[in-house]
């Protein structure tokens, strides 16, 4: 690792994710998120800012999910829109954060997902986006491995309109062209 991504790591996973809300800006907290991972490769630091779990009401559109670089000063984010549009070109969108109408709506969808089995939304690894509709939820779960979609009853907890699909693997040719990064925790 270079001398300048030691120095930050040395500062430690707090510091680092100080410089990146500052790198970010626009009153961003880490109040906004709900997972936040650093990571370090031998000339970079990557910070990522997630909400991996989303509730989108009627009619809303946010900023969220960023990733910041530490050395070359970029961030990057994704924008989410409750209906389906593309606001590339609205400049102005709220970072989302998650309330708690919001969080009541996340558990019935996943108590109504679960397959009887005790399920800890905190370990979910994906992302989930739930746009509410007027008599059910829009649904879209990704993985590293796949991608679901399916509409929720609200009153029943029904699912219908369901879909599911498997990413291929990446070629393995690219695996020793990947930058390796290590999680600075």
């Amino acid at each position: 690792m270079n001398k300048e991504v030691q120095d930050l790591i040395q500062q430690g996973k707090d510091s680092i994710v100080q410089s990146a809300l500052k790198l970010v800006g626009g009153g961003v907290t880490m109040d906004h998120f709900t997972k936040i991972v650093v990571q370090a490769s031998k000339k970079e630091i990557y910070v990522s800012l997630l909400n991996p779990i989303k509730y989108l009401p009627k009619n809303s559109a946010f900023y969220t999910d960023i990733e910041a670089i530490l050395i070359e000063k970029g961030t990057t984010c994704r924008e989410y829109s409750n209906p389906k549009v593309n606001n590339s070109d609205i400049m102005d969108l709220p970072f989302y954060k998650e309330t708690e109408e919001g969080r009541k709506h996340i558990h019935f969808v996943f108590e109504s997902i679960k397959s009887g089995a005790p399920f800890d939304i905190s370990k979910f690894d994906g992302s989930m986006i739930i746009r509410d509709e007027t008599n059910f939820f829009d649904i879209n779960v990704e993985s590293e491995y796949y991608h679901s979609w399916y509409k929720l009853d609200k009153l029943t907890g029904g699912l219908f309109d369901k879909g599911h699909a498997h990413f291929l693997e990446p070629p393995s040719s690219n695996a020793d062209n990947r930058e390796i990064l290590i999680e600075i925790k």
